[in-house]
């Protein structure tokens, strides 16, 4: 049944190029083969320091040990931090470029919930890519534009 179901989804998918039975196994295994090795490669999980999963007493912490991680000579730094409640928001530089960094509070401490490397893009940004209840992301939102204009002297 699996072979007919591969055969028919081949000939939907390339149109009216006709396959051979006795290719059928070679095919449906190559098939097995490459989707297994893409999904099992460790470059199809992508991950960054910023993505571990670590905990820290403090977002301070946290965004210490990421710096800690830095090659050497790649310069980090941070200006402030935005802490709403049970959520923070870090932006950071690192070398040349830069990013954000959302983190949770939990019982075992703070730990990353999600991030991106470039600016933040008003609070839509918690809601839809961190899944923070809309509440929340304003909250959040709010405490970090006033963090930015404190620590930059413009509105945001």
């Amino acid at each position: 049944m699996g072979i007919v179901m591969f055969n028919l989804f081949l000939q939907l998918s390339l149109g009216s190029v006709w396959i051979r039975r006795r290719l059928m196994p070679f095919l449906l295994g190559l098939v097995l083969v490459a989707g297994g090795h893409l999904l099992l490669h460790p470059s199809a999980f992508s991950q960054t320091s910023q993505d571990s999963p670590r905990f820290a007493n403090t977002p301070e912490q946290w965004i210490e040990v990421l710096f800690e991680e830095a090659p050497d000579g790649v310069d980090t730094s941070y200006d402030f931090i935005a802490k709403s409640d049970g959520y923070a928001v870090i932006p950071y530089v690192w070398g040349e470029g830069g990013g954000f960094v959302v983190l949770e509070e939990s019982p075992e401490g703070w730990s990353n919930l999600c991030g991106s490397g470039g600016g933040l893009d008003g609070g839509n940004f918690f809601v839809e890519f961190c899944e923070m209840s809309l509440i929340d992301a304003q909250d959040l939102w709010n405490v970090y534009r006033t963090e930015y204009n404190a620590a930059y002297g413009e509105e945001l």
